[in-house]
């Protein structure tokens, strides 16, 4: 307080200095007369002292304290000065209208600079952006004259002031970030121009934003395809066309779009390089600039070929390991096929877990697929071997038995036993018997042979040689599987990369090119090269659009002025709680939709997606007005100072409206009260999708809309003429379907509120039956034919023919559980579920064939062997068994029963329906009885199943396409 005091006196005694000037020194120090007189004015002149001095003292305080902080007192005038300077640009300025309204057409400069770039989703088919977004534009209303040129002001002044509308097209989801503050910048310039700068991540569809933006891809060359991944932005469909806005390059084409050096976050790709161009777009309500950046992928193969290719490789060459052993091994070789044969299926379904659901067939499938029929064939051909050697044939046509010297046959002896056994005449030639005792048929008898009537076994081994099917396949499958992978490497890694997706209408940038080339030289400037020179990709680059000619309605220049005094008349006493003509007559509203894109589409949610441009088209008579301007073109601000129908849509599950770079909303006012209103929104819509027909089905999805609380005779809605377009169809993600077209319809719905107005619009999808040919039907088949394999290998080969039987059963198991994966858990059949139940009876009834044939081949009891009428036979001993041979040769069992000869017991044998045994075809008590003999159930298998399996195909395939 003292210090606040003694300032208040210095400056007192400054002012009564400055304005009472003090009289001269030498009157001061002029001597005077003595007496009172003298006594008055010698204490004047001592006051007068006094003051001078204090007035002196505190003129140098005062020069001293404003001497010291002279940049403090600069920066303070010169904050003041801005300000007032900002404070007079903003008085009276109106940010719902665009510079140069009436006057000329306003250009829009841009310019991005990536900060990172990744990752790409292969399965939704879109990319992750980071950028620094510049936009550049000149506004004559924020001219002025300061000490700067120009001014570096936050984000808090571009709410204040008109920003271009430019949306990203293909852009899903975009987040402008907002730590520590909005990543904004704004920088003024005397002359009026602007640089509005944000940050953006994107997700395609891309201030500083992140964007999440769509990349269409074309996968027929997975995993060495390549891909050009485009970023689109402009003026909102709908909002400002090009006689209004004009976006531009800032730096040229070539050098407008920059990544850093460090952006990359790319795992499976590299990124080979940018291009920038333009595209137009026409509506019904005009042309609109779009402006395209297009990034260029190129996958690694790398991580496919440690995870698909080198697996699939070792697999067929483990199945052909089955080629170098003995043919009589059938457990082991059957084990081998069938496990490779699985694993390829296996293989097969995991490959396809990181791909969306197209349905073409890529690069990686054909591979597959053509080492699944390596493997395959490796099983047929030991099936093939297996089924001559039990035929006791040689490839060369001869029989194993005259290979060997001719048999002698020995005199044998019957003779009846009290256990009922039976003791056979048999004929062995010599090179059977691999030690002096032969195994018995059953577990009581043994038959051996005297030992004056055997003979030194041949060394030649016919049963147990090589087979020259195996022979051959060792040579044959390595060159044909060797063929093919040098074939596939060198069309696949040497053909030029062909970039599918992009938008029309471009032309490259030869500088850009030229750069690109020499900068990816050490690469593969070829496929840079083929990368560029594409021949779908024609977009015209325009590095200076004075040239470009215009064709537009301007109006003078005072005009201009009167809108902000129009709009502010307007809006003097509107009421925007109330509808237009409230209480005269229902408001109409004209509807129009532009399609952006459509889908995914989600059978499992039973919803697809949809990013429209909604068109609203009203007459308010509040918002007539008089002026030669027909048309006000305004921005979102005026959006919330007026009504707005309360259109809903009833089956959405979930709506986004687009915010970045502004809102995504278009207000255009005619003079004659005529309002259109639009704006963006991405759209979770129910379908209800009836599958019975699945994978075959066709749906029609809806998109249904409404008024929320305006009944019809308050509101009505109505299809404006060409009321629904779409754009471009490459960059919808419909991977499953077909667009087969839309229709829209209008309908009344009566609740107890009233009756209301309801619009809907039909979007035909056809689904694509490709993707699920490749992962069900295809392996369903072949695992029907795989079982059937085992009516090839012997009935003796109990685990081969089981364990293959076992296998495909649990496969089809497996098959049928992913299948239903893609569906909902709907109670009826589907058409894909018919098939797969159907191949599953297929597989199990083979494994139910070979459990037939084996029980009645070893459990039933077999007839008693009948004496024969010569008697002139030897007879041979019957004794226990010193040896027990297992009974997988074939050999011994057939010639046991050539030696026996069935008796019918009277009907004891042969009760049922179907007469087992050869002798039991004749007599009255068989009458109408089919005689099959179960000991030839493989013969009538190889017949049955895959006829039978051949007629289903062709009704399951002519009903559910044709029928």
């Amino acid at each position: 307080m003292l210090q606040r005091g003694g300032e208040a006196s210095e400056r007192l005694l400054l002012r009564i200095s400055i304005l009472r000037p003090a009289p001269p020194l030498s009157l001061l120090l002029q001597p005077q007369r003595m007496g009172d007189g003298m006594c008055h004015s010698f204490a004047m002149r001592r006051l007068w002292v006094c003051v001078l001095l204090v007035s002196i003292t505190c003129r140098l305080s005062l020069s001293q304290d404003v001497t010291g902080t002279p940049k403090e007192a600069e920066i303070n005038d010169n904050i003041t000065i801005f300000t007032r300077i900002l404070d007079g640009l903003l008085d009276g300025y109106d940010n719902r209208l665009r510079p140069g309204l009436g006057e000329k057409v306003t250009e829009i400069k841009t310019n991005i600079f990536v900060t990172s770039f990744g990752p790409v989703s292969d399965t939704e088919m879109e990319y992750t952006i980071d950028v620094f977004f510049r936009q550049s534009w000149k506004d004559e209303r924020l001219c002025f004259k300061g000490p700067m040129e120009m001014l570096p002001l936050n984000n808090l002044l571009a709410s204040n002031i008109w920003t271009p509308d430019t949306f990203f097209l293909n852009g899903k989801k975009s987040i402008a970030h907002n730590m520590t503050t909005p990543n904004k910048l704004l920088r003024l310039k005397d002359d009026g121009t602007l640089l509005y700068t944000m940050r953006s991540v994107l997700t395609v569809r891309i201030s500083r934003l992140t964007i999440s933006a769509e990349c269409p891809m074309q996968l027929e060359d997975f995993p060495m395809d390549a891909h050009a991944c485009p970023l689109k932005f402009g003026s909102c469909i709908d909002a400002y066309p090009v006689s209004e806005v004009v976006y531009t390059w800032t730096q040229g084409a070539a050098k407008s779009v920059v990544v850093a050096e460090e952006g990359s976050r790319l795992n499976q790709y590299h990124l080979i390089g940018q291009t920038a161009g333009t595209e137009d777009i026409y509506t019904s309500r005009g042309q609109y600039t779009v402006m395209m950046a297009h990034f260029y992928l190129k996958r690694k193969i790398g991580y496919f070929v440690i995870q698909t290719y080198m697996p699939c490789f070792m697999t067929v060459i483990l199945s052909q390991v089955s080629f170098w052993l003995n043919r009589e091994s059938v457990p082991a070789r059957t084990v081998f096929g069938v496990t490779t044969v699985l694993t390829m299926t296996t293989l097969s379904i995991s490959a396809r877990n990181s791909l969306p659901k197209v349905a073409y067939a890529t690069a990686m499938d054909w591979f597959i697929a053509v080492c699944y029929a390596f493997v395959f064939s490796a099983l047929i051909e030991f099936a093939t071997v297996n089924y001559f050697t039990k035929r006791s044939w040689a490839w060369d046509g001869k029989k194993a038995m005259e290979a060997q010297q001719p048999k002698k046959k020995d005199p044998l002896a019957l003779s009846k036993k009290p256990n009922n056994t039976c003791s056979a005449g048999v004929n062995y030639t010599t090179n059977l018997t691999k030690d002096t005792s032969i195994s018995t048929i059953s577990n009581s008898t043994a038959v051996q042979l005297k030992p004056s009537e055997t003979k030194a076994p041949d060394p030649k081994k016919t049963y147990n040689s090589v087979s020259k099917i195996d022979k051959m396949s060792r040579i044959v499958f390595p060159v044909l599987f060797g063929t093919f992978n040098l074939v596939y490497w060198a069309t696949y890694l040497n053909r030029e990369p062909v970039i599918k997706g992009a938008v029309v209408h471009v032309r490259l940038d030869r500088l850009f090119m030229r750069a690109l080339l020499q900068k990816t030289q050490g690469i593969a400037s070829s496929h840079l090269l083929s990368l560029c020179l594409y021949s779908s990709l024609t977009i015209e680059y325009e590095e200076d659009y004075e040239d470009v000619t215009v064709n537009q309605m301007l109006v003078s220049k005072s005009q201009e002025t009167d809108a902000t005094e129009i709009l502010n008349n307007l809006l003097k006493e509107y009421d925007k709680k109330l509808r237009p003509d409230i209480g005269v007559k229902p408001t109409v509203i004209d509807v129009d939709i532009f399609v952006n894109s459509i889908g995914p589409v989600s059978s499992i949610n039973m919803e697809y997606q949809i990013d429209i441009i909604f068109a609203q088209t009203w007459t308010d008579s509040r918002l007539r007005y008089n002026s030669t301007m027909k048309k006000l073109t305004l921005n979102s601000n005026m959006v919330g100072l007026i009504w707005l129908p309360d259109t809903i849509f009833r089956n959405s599950k979930n709506a986004d409206s687009h915010w970045i770079t502004m809102p995504n909303q278009l207000l255009r006012i005619w003079n004659d009260g005529k309002i259109l209103y639009t704006l963006r929104l991405t759209i979770n819509a129910e379908c209800q999708l009836q599958l019975h027909n699945f994978p075959m089905d066709e749906h029609s999805c809806p998109l249904i809309f409404s008024s929320y609380g305006y009944p019809r005779d308050e509101m009505i809605y109505k299809w404006r003429r060409n009321s629904v377009e779409a754009a471009d169809q490459k960059s919808w993600r419909l991977y499953q379907f077909d667009f087969m077209g839309l229709r829209n319809t209008t309908d009344i719905i009566k609740t107890t509120a009233g009756d209301y107005v309801v619009m809907t619009v039909y979007f035909d999808l056809s689904r694509r039956m490709g993707y699920f040919t490749i992962q069900t039907y295809i392996p369903c088949i072949l695992t029907v034919v795989l079982s059937w394999v085992s009516f090839w290998i012997k009935k003796d080969a109990t685990p081969a023919r089981t364990a293959l039987g076992i296998t495909t059963v649990l496969t089809m198991t497996t098959l049928s559980s992913v299948a239903r994966t893609s569906l909902p858990r709907v109670s009826y059949v589907t058409a894909m579920d018919l098939f797969v139940t159907v191949c599953f009876l297929f597989v199990f009834a083979a494994l139910m064939e070979y459990a037939t044939l084996n029980y009645y081949s070893y459990s039933a009891r077999r007839p008693s062997c009948m004496q024969p009428k010569r008697s002139n036979y030897s007879v041979l001993d019957v004794r226990p068994p010193h040896t027990v041979i297992a009974l997988n040769n074939s050999m011994y069992w057939q010639d046991f029963e050539d030696a026996c000869v069935y008796e019918c017991l009277d009907g004891k044998d042969c009760q049922s329906f179907f007469c087992c045994f050869e002798e039991c075809k004749g007599g009255a008590w068989r009458k109408g009885r089919v005689h099959i003999d179960l000991l030839e159930l493989d013969a009538y298998s190889r017949v049955f199943f895959p006829t039978s399996f051949l007629l289903f195909n062709i009704v399951y395939w002519v009903g559910y396409l044709y029928l």
